[in-house]
């Protein structure tokens, strides 16, 4: 599925803007529930790991790599849904331009 993602331009940079996620990323809650010392439920981190899988799958499919995952770059929803992020979209924009490579 294909989205029109709202973006502005600033000093020299791409600003991308996304949804609102309202657990933030994996790595913050890892950090919140290593403190409260209570373990994450079997159940909730395999339907986590079966969404990024699947969310690679679809991207390799397409052409794309993600060059970088990681607990920061998965994006927690309230009904328990992730997201990926930061697909390395600066490095394609750095050598296209209207879809054009750069020399």
């Amino acid at each position: 599925m294909k989205k029109i993602v709202p973006f502005f331009f600033r000093h020299h940079k791409i600003f991308l803007i996304g949804e609102y996620f309202e657990y933030g990323d994996l790595a913050s809650q890892m950090l919140l529930q290593k403190t409260a010392e209570i373990p994450y439920p079997e159940s909730l981190i395999l339907s986590w790991l079966s969404q990024a899988l699947s969310a690679l799958d679809h991207a390799h499919k397409a052409g794309v790599v993600h060059r970088g995952l990681r607990p920061t770059r998965i994006l927690l929803q309230k009904n328990v849904n992730i997201k990926l992020s930061d697909f390395a979209l600066d490095e394609l924009l750095k050598h296209t331009i209207d879809g054009k490579e750069l020399a």
